[in-house]
Order: C-alpha cells, then sequence, then structure tokens
C-alpha cells in the first residue's frame, strides 16, 4: 500500500519528465536541461469529456492530454534518481531505448527499481526526512517501520495500528524486524483547572 502511495508520488512527478503537452510550453523530445520544470498540471479523471462551452468539440484539455509525447529516457533518469538514487546504468539506458515497446520496457525497469536493494536506503531516507527524525538508534523506529511498510508493499495502517513489530533496525538495506524493548506511553493528560 506506501509503495503504491510512494509509486503514485513517483510516478506523477515523472509525468513532469514525460509529458509536454502541445500549446503548454512545448513538447518534451528528449533534450537536455532540467527534467522538473515546475510546470504544474491539473488533475482528474477525463470524465467530464464534452463538458464546456457546447460548442461539441470536446474537452480542450482533454484533446491537449491526448497530444502529448512521452520523454522515456528523461523519466528513467528521473525515476532512477528518486528510487535508487543513482542515474541508471549504460544497460538499463540500452534497454529502454532499443525496446520496440518503450512504455513496458519503462514500467520493467520501475518494476526493477522497486526490488532493488538501493530503494530501501532511498525510502529510510524519505521517512527520515518525512518524520523528522532518525539518523540514531533511538530515533530510527518510526522511520524504520515505515520503511519496512513501503518496502515490503504492506498497508500504510499499520503505521497507526500496529502493536508488534513496530521497532525494525535497518543495517544498510537489510531491515531486521523487531519489537520495541519498551513501550513508550504518553503520560496521562492530569487536568489542572485551579479550584
Amino acid at each position: 500500500m506506501l509503495r503504491g502511495l510512494f509509486s503514485s508520488a513517483i510516478a506523477i512527478t515523472t509525468t513532469m519528465a514525460l509529458v509536454g503537452c502541445a500549446g503548454l510550453g512545448g513538447s518534451s523530445t528528449g533534450g537536455g536541461g532540467d527534467d522538473d520544470n515546475g510546470s504544474g498540471s491539473g488533475s482528474g479523471s477525463g470524465s467530464d469529456q464534452g463538458s464546456g462551452s457546447g460548442s461539441g468539440s470536446g474537452d480542450e484539455w482533454q484533446q491537449r492530454l491526448d497530444q502529448r509525447q512521452y520523454n522515456y529516457p528523461a523519466a528513467l533518469r528521473t525515476a532512477s534518481l528518486r528510487l535508487t538514487g543513482d542515474l541508471p546504468t549504460v544497460a538499463q539506458v540500452e534497454q529502454l531505448a532499443g525496446a520496440t515497446d518503450m512504455k513496458a520496457a519503462y514500467e520493467a525497469l520501475i518494476t526493477g527499481m522497486l526490488t532493488d536493494a538501493r530503494f530501501t536506503r532511498q525510502m529510510l531516507g524519505f521517512w527520515r526526512d518525512t518524520f523528522k527524525m532518525g539518523g540514531a538508534a533511538d530515533l530510527d523506529g518510526a522511520p524504520a517501520f515505515a520503511t519496512q511498510l513501503t518496502v515490503g508493499n504492506l498497508s500504510s495502517d499499520q503505521l497507526f495500528i500496529a502493536t508488534t513489530g513496530t521497532c525494525p533496525t535497518v543495517s544498510g538495506t537489510t531491515i531486521t524486524a523487531g519489537n520495541c524493548a519498551t513501550a513508550r506511553r504518553l503520560p496521562p493528560v492530569v487536568s489542572r483547572i485551579p479550584a
């Protein structure tokens, strides 16, 4: 579940490298430069086709989305940096360049990155940044547990409801399940209203 959420976030940011809508800043055809140009785009399901001015021409934005061009090499670079922390290998670039179906090849490479050991390292860093904690053994409990859930493709609900196995340790790219030595509970709230 978390991997799905994280993959969705990666897919959204990677789409910025993939998509160049005609008439909205040109098309992305593989030139150099920064692939995160900061130009945002709205989101929608596309189910509101035909709504608008009533001229019968269809949804203008859907037409522009249908005209987009994909830049898979740039997307591979962005995804590799975010998922593994490294640039794609020459073999990965050549695999993508030589593929007859670039979309399927790209998806296979992304799946491979999600099973790469470096993905664990990246997720631990992501969760440390998200929780604003970690770096020391006594502070790595929550980021390590979230990393375990993400890498294992488990439900994010476990962050809130799990009662055991919530203190794994991460050594390099290996996650070892574990329980917390002592349960840390907040002290009861005592009302201090003067009488």
